[in-house]
């Protein structure tokens, strides 16, 4: 009976030790300077049926057991080419070649998520959506936000007041252009500008760019377009560490740390920093100026099956000093933002639920002493809070995403009605997609209603076309809206001197602002090279300005009035080429604007810029960037008879080196601004700065 048995079990087993298993092993490289590459491993059967894995720090992969037969294996890594190899897998672990990636001119594995709030390769995206990575904005050398998109084709700053520096979009000021954080709306304008100086860069992982009307997927505020600042992402190691400093001339002094772990479902981050200045963002002088930054960000994930519960909490306090003749001024700004989100994914559903809430306080003071007293100035705190529904289904080609927002905001003031006022207002949103080969189609609609200025409608389509694989066309009509802030509508201000007087009063009465946006765009992407560009034309109506009313007692009376209407229309190009250690890139934009009052050109905004750079990458660590950004003149003011006055334009040139050692430094020097060119009447500083600095990975941990 035993040898029966026996035979029996060889019998049984025969057929599963037929069923032999290996691993595939390999080592992924980068072709120029042969370092190591974080990419993903995608490993297909005969049938399609794909197993995953990932580079570790050295470049190294290791597949799960596989059984013998043939496969296809692909390498995919952000920044680079994809490569495809035909293995047969015949013994116990088959050992690839080392396999070197060339660098992609663009990323179009990246994924995104601004132009259809849902995880999409950027090649897929519809809407023309550009990426700043993580890796640009090491190289930029940026202290902030504001410098590290100062670079990139068609974007103007807009400053000049203290309040700081904002953006141009297509020729749509920084009160119509929405900046979110990790999704999320950021207050905190003061003049209708948000100083984008104020966010630092070394919490952030990738800034998201969509151009043109987005108030379908995210209301008011998205009528130029949105700025998606998405932070660091968590670890995937056990544990992360990083360390920087960076010194320079203009009193630059910066220190930035980051910690991170990773056990099972859970990981954590955070991350600080301290930034000091010998200037105040949106001024052109630095005598006796002084800013200070303080940031902080925490993070935390749970995964647990179908279920993701994260939270994160942001905070940057601000002090900014600075002197006009007898007189000191100083700005004491605290901003904070947290979100809390559960997500269930499950098949074709996804369903999350998010509370999200923002504050920012300011104090702005003046007086004859350095130092001026905390008892006087003015006082405003703004604050947004929002629940947030949204639900996804994924069926074969067919996409739907929709939500609902319920979000109260407030303001309290010195300069306004009351000082407290506070607005509700309920939007829903849906979107549609369909990919069809070739084919993709987006379209959706948001309705807003609001306690205070009514409501707003708001469509879009947008469609993509691949008639062969490196080429993309792309088609949008949208509309856009903002709503009328507090201070248009319940402001409250008298200001009286020596000789003059005047009074501001808001209007309760108005309407939100209007745009109509039509985009064309072409794309050519065959891998070491890109290029595209895009048109677009804006029609809008409605828009909000100032008016003068006949004399009070003897004072001139402002208020506000939906009065301006206009048009933007423009061209925007884009390439880039790699070849060898070399990474070549270019850029021009034309913009042509016309306010329907006067005929003329809307101020502020250049008819042409351009930049270009030409960047190095050598194969013992050494990476070099030379580039340059020039910005046409632009008119700023109108004379009496009504002719523009023009600001000369300029060009800027930076230089930067970088160079890794050890494998765990990286040093850098730089130079912004090459050449010192100052052109007169420019918002902001525009000297010549030196900076310096180190970045500590350890490795090993």
């Amino acid at each position: 009976m035993r040898r029966l048995a026996g035979i029996l079990l060889l019998l049984c087993t025969t057929p599963a030790a037929a069923q032999q298993v290996g691993r595939f092993e390999g080592t992924v490289v980068d072709r120029t300077t042969n370092r190591p590459v974080a990419a993903q491993v995608l490993v297909r059967d005969s049938a399609g049926v794909a197993t995953h894995a990932r580079t570790d720090r050295d470049g190294r992969f290791r597949t799960d057991p596989l059984s013998i037969g043939f496969y296809t294996i692909e390498i995919r890594a952000l920044g680079y080419r994809s490569a495809s190899v035909e293995r047969r897998l015949d013994a116990t672990v088959s050992r690839l070649d080392t396999v070197a990636l060339g660098a992609a001119a663009i990323e179009l594995d990246a994924l995104v998520v601004t132009a259809s709030r849902r995880e999409q390769r950027l090649a897929d995206v519809p809407v023309p959506t550009e990426i700043i990575s993580r890796r640009d904005i090491e190289s930029s050398g940026a202290a902030d936000l504001a410098q590290v998109l100062l670079d990139q084709t068609g974007i103007q700053v807009q400053g000049g007041i203290a309040s700081g520096t904002g953006v141009l979009l297509q020729g749509l000021g920084d009160e119509r252009i929405l900046v979110l954080v990790d999704g999320q709306p950021v207050v905190g304008r003061i003049g209708g500008q948000l100083d984008l100086a104020r966010l630092p860069v070394a919490s952030v992982e990738r800034i998201e760019i969509v151009r043109g009307p987005q108030s379908t997927l995210y209301g008011s505020d998205a009528m130029g377009g949105v700025i998606n600042i998405i932070t660091r992402n968590l670890p995937s190691e056990p544990v992360v560490a990083e360390l920087s400093t960076v010194g320079g001339s203009e009193g630059r002094r910066e220190a930035t740390f980051r910690m991170g772990a990773s056990s099972g479902g859970w990981r954590v981050s955070i991350d600080g920093g301290r930034r000091e200045a010998d200037l105040v963002a949106g001024r052109t002088d630095s005598a006796d100026a002084t800013q200070s930054n303080w940031d902080g960000l925490l993070k935390a994930e749970l995964l647990a099956g179908a279920w993701r519960v994260a939270a994160g909490v942001q905070a940057v306090d601000e002090d900014q000093r600075w002197r006009t003749g007898q007189l000191w001024y100083s700005n004491d700004n605290f901003q904070w933002n947290a979100r809390s989100g559960v997500r269930y994914q499950s098949g074709m559903h996804e369903l999350s639920l998010s509370v999200y809430g923002t504050e920012y306080r300011h104090h702005s003071r003046r007086s004859n002493s350095p130092t001026p007293p905390d008892s006087i100035g003015e006082r405003e705190t703004q604050g947004l809070a929002e629940l947030e529904l949204e639900y996804g289904l994924t069926a074969g080609p067919h996409a739907v995403d929709a939500g609902v927002e319920l979000t109260r905001e407030n303001i309290d003031s010195d300069r306004v009605l009351d000082r407290h006022v506070a607005q509700l207002a309920g939007e829903s949103f849906a979107q549609y997609t369909i990919n069809l080969g070739a084919w993709s189609l987006v379209t959706g609609a948001r309705a807003s209603i609001s306690d205070r200025w009514g409501t707003a409608f708001t469509p879009r389509a947008a469609l993509q076309w691949r008639p062969v694989e490196p080429v993309a066309l792309r088609a949008g009509v949208g509309t856009g809206y903002r709503a009328p802030d507090f201070k248009e509508t319940r402001i409250e201000f008298l200001n009286i001197g020596p000789g003059f007087g005047y009074v501001v009063r808001g209007n309760p009465d108005l309407d939100p602002e209007n745009s109509r946006n039509v985009t064309l765009g072409v794309e050519v992407t065959p891998g070491s090279w890109f290029v595209r560009a895009q048109g677009f034309y804006t029609r809008f109506t409605d828009f909000i300005e100032s008016v003068a009313q006949p004399d009070s007692g003897g004072l001139q009376v402002f208020t506000y009035s939906n009065r301006a209407a206009g048009r933007t229309a423009g061209i925007e190009t884009e390439a880039a080429a790699v070849v060898g250690p070399f990474r070549f890139e270019g850029g021009y934009s034309w913009l042509h604007t016309q306010d329907d009052e006067t005929a003329g050109p809307l101020l502020g905004r250049p008819t042409h810029s351009a930049r270009g750079g030409v960047n190095w990458t050598s194969s013992f660590g050494m990476h070099t960037r030379l580039g340059a950004v020039f910005t046409g003149s632009a008119p700023i003011q109108r004379s009496e008879d009504g002719t523009a006055v023009y600001r000369d334009g300029y060009t800027r040139v930076d230089v930067r080196a970088g160079w890794r050692m050890l494998r765990s430094v990286q040093l850098v020097i730089g130079v912004e601004n090459l050449f010192e060119a100052r052109p007169q009447g420019w918002p902001g500083f525009t000297g010549r700065r030196l900076y310096a600095g180190a970045t500590w990975r350890p490795t090993g941990l």
